[in-house]
């Protein structure tokens, strides 16, 4: 029992070893199987920026699941891990963004050159990418304490509003989101996770007006 807890105390620490292990295993496996240096960095970002979703989809479904689920011992490890996990998804986006601009575009001046759809994206994704970075920040008990519970509580939420920024910039630019082996999964996991929003919503509610009701 006492190693159990010794690696429930560690779990942010080992999910943050296994983000830059992973990150180290894609970066070289691709490289491995792709010859053309261009392609592989456009792969590379692919995948940086997948790995940004994916992650970012865990965090945001583990509030609504708990709540509809209750706390178990596996969810509650995920939601300890959760800051963890928040800060790999501001790694794995910055990351696909360094890609993105000077590995496909070869730099900031570039920009300017693009299509004004492309230009919006990319500003989506710019102001996203500047809140997973805020709350990669805050992530810190030391960084919590002196901005409180309750503001550093309402930054955590700004995740959302990030969230649909990142789907925007997706959608605008992202080629590979038309295609149907993306996009549905994609769109069902966004109902997923609107409907257990929903229900959290509905759920909260209820117990506020009974609590209204009993008192």
């Amino acid at each position: 029992m006492a190693i159990v807890r010794n690696l429930s105390r560690n779990l942010r620490f080992y999910v943050l070893v296994a983000t830059i292990l992973l990150s180290i295993a894609l970066t070289c496996l691709l490289r491995l199987v792709t010859a053309n240096d261009q392609v592989y960095i456009i792969h590379l970002g692919k995948f940086f920026g997948l790995m940004a979703i994916v992650y970012w989809y865990i965090v945001l479904v583990l509030s609504p699941l708990s709540k509809l689920i209750g706390k178990r011992e596996w969810l509650r490890q995920l939601l300890f891990a959760r800051r963890a996990l928040g800060v790999s998804v501001a790694y794995f986006a910055l990351v696909h963004a360094l890609l993105a601009v000077w590995g496909q575009l070869g730099g900031l001046p570039q920009l300017g050159l693009l299509p004004s759809i492309f230009q919006l994206s990319l500003w989506y994704g710019v102001v996203a990418l500047g809140v997973l970075l805020l709350m990669a920040a805050a992530s810190f008990d030391g960084v919590i304490r002196w901005m409180g519970f309750g503001r550093w509580k309402w930054l955590q939420r700004l995740g959302y509003g990030a969230g649909v920024l990142a789907i925007l910039h997706i959608w605008l630019i992202g080629v590979h989101a038309a295609v149907g082996a993306v996009a549905i999964p994609a769109g069902a996991a966004l109902v997923v996770l609107g409907g257990l929003e929903a229900l959290r919503i509905v759920r909260l509610l209820t117990e506020s007006r009974q609590g209204a009701t009993h008192a």
